[in-house]
Parts: C-alpha cells; sequence; structure tokens
C-alpha cells in the first residue's frame, strides 16, 4: 500500500506478499477497508507505546526546562515524520467508518496532554503569565511546523535524515523550533549539554 497507494492494491496481492491465501485472508477480514482499520489500530496502538516508554525515559530527569523543550522537540518531529508516513500508507481519512475518533486523532491528543505534563511539571521555570495556556498553544504551534516539515509533495521522505523541501536540515529545524517554543513559554534560551539526545523513539519503524 506504501509503494503503489490503497486504490491499487489488491488482496491478492497483499496475501501474495505475506505467504499466506485469499481464504486465510477472508477469514479474519470482511475485505481491505476492514484490514485497513486493524493496521491502523495496530499502527497507532504501537506508536502510543513507543511515546510513552520515551517520555517516562530517565533521561529527563534533573534537566533543565531549556534541555527537556529540546528533547521534546525532537520527539515531535520524529512522530511527525512517522505519523506522515503511515497516513500516506493507509490513506486513512479524518472520519473513522466504525464510528468512533480514529486512532490517529487520540493519539494526538494524548500526546499533547503528556508533553502537557512533563512541560507543566516545570511551571516555575516558565515566564509566561499563563503557562498552561502557553504550553497547549506552543505545542500546537511546533506540531503544525514539525508536520510541514515532514511533508514533500504530499508524500513523506522515507529517509530520516532527508533535507525537508526548503532546505532546512533536520538538526536546524530541531534548533529552531526548540528557540521558538521557549521564546514562547517566557524561558532564555540557552541550551546544555544534557539535551536527552538517547531518548529513542522511531529508530525502528515496523
Amino acid at each position: 500500500m506504501a509503494e503503489q497507494g490503497v486504490e491499487a492494491t489488491t488482496v491478492a496481492q497483499i496475501v501474495g506478499r505475506a505467504g499466506s491465501s485469499i481464504g486465510s485472508f477472508y477469514a479474519r477480514f470482511s475485505g481491505k477497508d476492514e484490514l485497513i482499520h486493524y493496521l491502523e489500530e495496530r499502527v497507532w496502538s504501537d506508536v502510543r507505546a513507543r511515546w510513552d516508554d520515551a517520555l517516562a525515559s530517565d533521561a529527563w530527569k534533573d534537566l533543565s526546562l531549556p534541555d527537556v523543550v529540546a528533547g521534546v522537540v525532537r520527539l515531535i518531529i520524529q512522530v511527525e515524520q512517522m505519523a506522515g508516513k503511515a497516513r500516506h500508507a493507509l490513506a486513512f481519512s479524518p472520519k473513522n467508518a466504525y464510528g468512533k475518533p480514529p486512532p490517529h486523532r487520540l493519539f494526538a491528543a494524548h500526546l499533547e496532554a503528556g508533553v502537557g505534563a512533563l512541560l507543566l511539571n516545570m511551571r516555575d521555570q516558565i515566564g509566561h503569565p499563563r503557562p498552561d495556556d502557553a504550553v497547549a498553544i506552543g505545542y500546537r504551534t511546533i506540531a503544525a511546523a514539525a508536520r510541514e516539515f515532514a511533508v514533500s509533495d504530499g508524500h513523506p521522505s522515507s529517509d530520516d535524515s532527508a533535507m525537508p523541501p526548503n532546505g532546512v536540515d533536520r538538526e536546524t529545524l530541531q534548533a529552531e523550533l526548540s528557540l521558538m517554543f521557549l521564546s514562547y513559554l517566557g524561558t532564555a534560551p540557552t541550551f546544555g549539554a544534557d539535551s536527552p539526545e538517547d531518548v529513542d523513539f522511531f529508530e525502528i519503524w515496523s
């Protein structure tokens, strides 16, 4: 589906690639739409578990707010990169055919809540007069920017190190978005050497 699009992919091609059979496929799924729904649920439950593990890492302990923001921005960029690939491969719509919020929307809300809790635990370092609003608005602004830079001509790059369409490399993007977020939070944008670079989030995507 990632190679040729959802519509052009047939059940016969799917079972052929899987080394399975048409009979086995229909014993489990009513059709391609149900398979896509299953994959969507599977992808985002896996993403959520990885995100929770990343936020629970000991690498965040004893860091300053600038370093935490730098780590959070790095994770958000990775999330948007991989989320874009999943959206392209599965081609799901904002509406869920099964009558409940789609998994990627639920994940987005969960991600925002996790970042909010992490940053608001350091509210004494936030200079903005309304920390809760600043964290929520700042997060959405950074996520939107990361999403825009992760997509080229509507198709996310398969190379995580590839340069975004305007030529800004990802290291620069991370640094500039971190500065933007910190400035909005009302915090002096200085970074130490202990930013949690060892928090591996989407190093393996399966």
